[in-house]
C-alpha cells in the first residue's frame, strides 16, 4: 500500500508575534502545499496548526492511506506519542484530535535545521508566511508605529501587560491615534528603540547578526545573548547585520559534526546557543578542533 508522507513547520517573529505555517503532503509522486499565517501567535500555535491543516485536506480528500508525518517541534510529536499533558491550545489539541480520529497516522520527530531538504522546504515558506504577516501588520498600522517590528501580549483586559514573558519593543509614539493602548510602554526618548529580553529582564538596544543562507537579520539581546526577534530587512538593520555575519547552515553542520566526535550530546537547546556564534567564531572553533585531533 502507497505511503503518505507529510512534512510540517511552524514560524514565529517574535513569540508571540507575526507568524506562519507550512506542510507539503507527498502522495503518489505529486505534492499538496498548504501554508498560512496569523498576526500574533505563538510558534507552538504555528506547529501544531501546520498538522492540523495537512491532516484537515487529506481527511477532506477522503485518501485512506498509512500516513507518515513529520515534525521538529518535539513538544507536540512526543504529546501525541507519549500523551503528555496538554497545558496550553487546548482548543488546537481538541481539532487535532479529532481529525486524527479519522485517519492512521504514525507521528515522527526529525531535527529542525539539519539538511532535511523537506523540513528546510517548510521552514521556508513558514518564515514567508510570518514576513507577510509583518507586512500587512506595517500596512494596516501606516506611520503610527515608531518601529515595524513592534508587538504586544496583551492581558485578559486587552492592555499592554509590561510584566509578560515575551519580548517587546518600547518606542516614543504618545498621543497618536492607534497607539493609545500603548501608552504605558513609552518611555524613552524619540528615535531611541529598546528591546525587552524575556529571558534576563534587561532593555537592550539588540545585537544585530546576519543569516547569510536567507538573508534574514536576528536580533539578540546585548546583555545575554538570548534570540529576541528577527528585524525588518530596513537599510539600517542591513547596516548593523553586516558587522556581525552569523554562523551558516554548512559550518553549524560541522560545528554539530565536531562537538559530537568528542562523545558530546548536543542539545536542542545547545544548537540555538551555536546559531548566536558568528561565523568568526565557528571558524576559529573549527580551527581549534583540527588541531586537537
Amino acid at each position: 500500500m502507497k505511503r503518505l508522507q507529510i512534512f510540517t513547520d511552524g514560524s514565529s517573529l517574535g513569540n508571540p508575534g507575526p507568524c506562519g505555517y507550512a506542510a507539503i503532503i507527498a502522495y503518489d509522486g505529486k505534492e499538496k502545499i498548504v501554508r498560512g499565517g496569523e498576526s500574533t501567535a505563538t510558534n507552538n500555535r504555528m506547529e501544531m496548526l501546520a498538522i492540523i491543516h495537512a491532516l484537515e485536506w487529506v481527511a477532506n480528500e477522503r485518501l485512506q492511506t498509512p500516513i507518515e508525518l513529520f515534525s521538529d517541534s518535539r513538544l507536540v510529536i512526543e504529546s501525541l506519542n507519549k500523551n503528555w499533558k496538554r497545558k496550553a491550545n487546548l482548543d488546537l489539541w481538541e481539532r487535532l484530535d479529532r481529525v486524527r480520529k479519522k485517519l492512521k497516522i504514525r507521528f515522527q520527530w526529525v531535527k529542525g535545521h539539519a539538511d532535511h531538504f523537506y523540513n528546510n522546504r517548510c521552514d521556508r515558506m513558514a518564515v514567508e508566511e510570518a514576513e507577510k504577516q509583518r507586512k500587512k501588520m506595517i500596512a494596516s498600522h501606516g506611520n503610527h508605529l515608531d518601529e515595524r517590528d513592534l508587538h504586544f501580549e496583551k492581558n485578559s483586559n486587552g492592555k499592554v501587560d509590561m510584566d509578560s514573558k515575551t519580548n517587546f519593543i518600547i518606542s516614543e509614539n504618545t498621543g497618536k491615534k492607534g497607539v493609545e493602548s500603548r501608552k504605558e510602554a513609552v518611555l524613552f526618548k524619540k528615535e531611541e528603540k529598546l528591546f525587552h529580553c524575556a529571558k534576563c529582564g534587561k532593555k537592550t538596544a539588540g545585537l544585530y547578526g546576519l543569516l547569510t543562507d536567507s538573508g534574514m537579520i536576528r536580533v539578540d539581546c546585548t546583555e545575554c545573548g538570548n534570540y529576541l526577534m528577527f528585524a525588518e530587512k530596513t537599510l539600517e538593520n542591513r547596516k548593523k547585520a553586516a558587522k556581525r555575519r552569523l554562523i551558516n547552515k554548512e559550518a553549524l553542520k560541522k560545528v554539530v559534526q565536531a562537538q559530537q566526535s568528542t562523545g558530546r550530546k548536543i542539545s536542542e537547546n545547545d544548537i540555538k546557543k551555536i546559531k548566536a556564534w558568528t561565523q568568526k567564531q565557528a571558524q576559529e572553533f573549527l580551527n581549534k578542533h583540527q588541531t586537537l585531533f
